[in-house]
This record gives C-alpha cells, structure tokens and sequence, in this order.
C-alpha cells in the first residue's frame, strides 16, 4: 500500500485496474473455475471497501459545497444525488456479494 499517492491517483489507478479487468474478461477469458475464483476473492475486499470509500468522498465534497469551496466559474460542482445514488448502488452490489458468499 502507497500512502505517498493522493487519493486521486489511487482512484485512478483503481479504475484504469477495473477497466483492464473487464477488458480481459470480455469474452469470457477466465481459463477455468480456480482462475475466476481467484479473481473473486481479489474482487470481494474492492466491494467491501468501496462504500467507505465513497461515503469519505461524499462527506468531503459536502464539506466543501458547505464553504462554497467547489465552483467552476459561478455553478456548484457538487450534487449529492449522484454519490448517494452510487453509494446505494455499491450498498446493494456488497449485500449481494456477502449473501453470495460461496467461496
């Protein structure tokens, strides 16, 4: 783990590694079932994580849409529907993935 990054370039980093995932497993690239099973034991603690990680930007974003911190020219940047809605959505994915909790 490299705390030395910013949390940007760690979200960055965590995407562009979800995005080759999905590029890799496009058509169907998993070679047998202790491949895929590797892969979803790798994918189980990424879901578990990520409502903690979007509940700390959330409450960050809302901190500085409280002070009017983020602008560009004269709009909000911020809209809480958004990260509420994906919040919910990553909520019901890692309820899903506990309840599926077969490996």
């Amino acid at each position: 783990m490299d705390l030395s990054k910013t949390p940007g370039r760690l979200a960055t980093e965590a995407a562009d590694a979800i995005r080759a995932l999905n590029y890799k497993t496009l058509n169907d690239s998993y070679e047998d079932p202790p491949a895929a099973g590797e892969a979803a034991y790798a994918l189980k603690p990424l879901v578990e994580r990520m409502p903690q990680a979007l509940q700390q930007l959330d409450a960050a974003l809302l901190r500085f849409d409280a002070n009017d911190a983020i602008r560009i020219g004269s709009v909000h940047v911020v809209e809480q529907r958004f990260f509420r809605s994906s919040g919910g959505r990553v909520r019901a994915g890692c309820s899903r993935l506990r309840a599926a909790d077969r490996w």
